[in-house]
Formats: C-alpha cells, sequence, structure tokens
C-alpha cells in the first residue's frame, strides 16, 4: 500500500515509540530537499528578474523647461516646469536657476503641507531622479 495515507498511518504507528523507520526518515529528507531546491529557484528568478529586467521596466520621464517659484512642503518642493516639456515635480532639493532638465519618476508623490489635523496633500508631482540646472 502506498500513498499519502500510508506514510501518514506510518508516521503515526511510530510517532509514541520514539522511533522514525528510515523509508519515513527518507520520505521527510526527500520532500526537504525539494522545499530547499524551490525556495533556490525563487531566489534565483528574483535576483534574475531584478538585475536584468526590472532596471529596464522603470521607467524614466524626461522633463526640461523654466522654472515657477517652489511650493514649500513637508517632503520636498514642488515645482512647476513650463515648456518645452513641463509638468509637476517634487524635488528633494530645490533647482536654482531659471531653467531645469531631467528625469523623474512614474509614480505621482503628494506634496504634503502641515494643518491643524495634520498634513494633508496639496497637490501632486513626478519625483526627481536626476537634474540640472542653469
Amino acid at each position: 500500500m502506498t500513498g499519502p495515507g500510508f506514510i501518514k498511518n506510518l508516521w503515526l504507528e511510530h510517532k509514541f515509540c520514539g522511533i522514525i523507520k528510515p523509508e519515513i526518515k527518507m520520505i521527510m529528507w526527500t520532500k526537504f530537499k525539494a522545499i530547499i531546491l524551490i525556495l533556490c529557484l525563487l531566489i534565483v528568478s528574483y535576483i534574475f528578474i531584478y538585475v536584468l529586467i526590472g532596471k529596464s521596466v522603470y521607467a524614466q520621464i524626461p522633463f526640461g523647461g523654466i522654472l515657477t517659484p517652489p511650493q514649500v512642503c513637508l517632503n520636498g518642493f514642488l515645482v512647476y516646469v513650463g515648456p518645452p516639456v513641463g509638468g509637476a515635480f517634487m524635488f528633494i532639493i530645490p533647482p536654482v536657476g531659471v531653467f531645469v532638465a531631467g528625469l523623474a519618476g512614474p509614480v505621482l508623490v503628494p506634496c504634503m503641507i502641515p494643518s491643524p489635523v495634520g498634513p494633508v496633500p496639496s497637490g501632486f508631482g513626478l519625483p526627481v531622479i536626476l537634474f540640472g540646472s542653469g
């Protein structure tokens, strides 16, 4: 007789004697090796996806144009950039100058300002990855 029920019966039969038959030890060792192999494959596939594919999947949006005065937030500076490639962008360090060019991330970040009830968003901008100003 074979199958999961057979293994369970063998285990229960020898559980209270303190003796585990070699067949059960072999089955347990084989399952342990299979679990370790699956975990190693998951780790290797994660590293492969992150290193080879992950960097190219992350979108970087180019921008550049005339600066407006920055709006001070708790988590940075919200700056509206004018033409030729404008929009709202969140800077950690405020840009200095009249013109700016750079790359931004693809996900909007809120500009948090203080209020009596706690921080509230007052606008959204793309997070700046790198920039140059002049």
